[in-house]
């Protein structure tokens, strides 16, 4: 089974439309209908792991290299591109599954969700969450305990001046 057949068939498994895919990817319907077709037989790797987001399989599954290989009539391409785009999209999925592990499944939503928007209302989104960062439940306000000082051998009596005149000083 190529790219194509295994996307179509996952879509209508799921009961997703064109449209709803193509929205939750961010491309046209036409893209997808291209992509089902076998039309566009490469897909980019941040449309490949969209893709395998909105039809809820891995990247792997999706582009049958779980096996280690493309099937027969999957891409058209050299050995070296397929191993290129592989550790690629293998890249971009450690680090999913990395952000997963460390945050939760949510960090996904919020990934896939972020990048569905356009760059001025990927601004405006970073912007309220600095915002946020700044709200006192994402601060400590308990002053820092300062342990005792000891006298550093052999420092010379001016040194040892200093940091008395310091350790007596009304700002620690």
């Amino acid at each position: 089974m190529n790219l194509g057949t295994r996307i179509r068939e996952r879509r209508k498994r799921l009961g997703l439309t064109l449209k709803e895919v193509s929205a939750y990817v961010g491309v046209a319907e036409a893209t997808v209908q291209r992509w089902e077709s076998g039309n566009i037989k490469m897909l980019k790797s941040d449309k490949m792991i969209k893709l395998s987001s909105a039809l809820q399989i891995s990247v792997e599954e999706l582009s049958s290299w779980v096996s280690g290989h493309a099937e027969p009539g999957g891409y058209d391409l050299s050995e070296r591109d397929i191993i290129c785009h592989t550790e690629r999209l293998q890249s971009e999925t450690d680090l999913l599954k990395m952000l997963q592990k460390q945050h939760g499944r949510s960090v996904y939503e919020a990934f896939f969700l972020y990048t569905q928007l356009d760059s001025d209302d990927q601004g405006e989104i970073r912007g309220e969450m600095k915002q946020m960062l700044k709200a006192d439940k994402y601060y400590s306000w308990e002053q820092p305990v300062l342990n005792a000082a000891h006298a550093i051998p052999g420092a010379s009596e001016e040194d040892q001046a200093f940091d008395e005149d310091l350790m007596d000083s009304e700002d620690f």
